[in-house]
């Protein structure tokens, strides 16, 4: 009985996926891939650096780049980094942690000397579907060739 139970709940959660379009913003170059995280709720204790619920690679494109996700309606949060480099990895000033490649988050959430938290950056996906569209903003190395 256990095994209907545990199946009938997948078909389910399958059945009432939403179309969720999320819309990158504010990006410098075609060079390299941006790399996109979703995180639901039941993940949130994984928000920002861990394992996300639904991950994506997608070709850099300067200016804006877009991906269509199919997901249970729920609270969400999404994150998104310009992998100039494509090593998968927000590269970040030794020691400091600073952010060397461009990133942004759902809401365009912003912490002064850390990732925003989870509900700062949560939004709610409806059954019927929405789009969301954040900035992915400048970084470190940036700011300090400028200078």
């Amino acid at each position: 009985m256990k095994k209907i139970i545990v199946l009938f709940g997948f078909l389910t959660s399958s059945v009432f996926a939403a179309d969720l379009l999320i819309v990158m913003e504010g990006i410098e170059s075609n060079e390299g891939n941006i790399e996109l995280g979703l995180f639901s709720e039941k993940d949130k204790g994984n928000f920002p650096d861990g394992k996300v619920t639904i991950g994506l690679s997608i070709p850099a494109k300067k200016g804006s780049v877009s991906a269509r996700i199919s997901a249970p309606a729920g609270i969400y949060t999404a994150t998104a980094f310009h992998d100039k480099n494509k090593d998968k990895e927000l590269n970040k000033v030794f020691l400091l942690g600073i952010p060397l490649e461009p990133y942004g988050f759902s809401n365009d959430a912003r912490a002064a000397f850390s990732a925003p938290s989870f509900s700062q950056a949560q939004f709610k996906l409806p059954e019927s579907g929405m789009q969301i569209n954040f900035e992915i903003i400048g970084h470190y190395a940036d700011k300090t060739e400028q200078n």
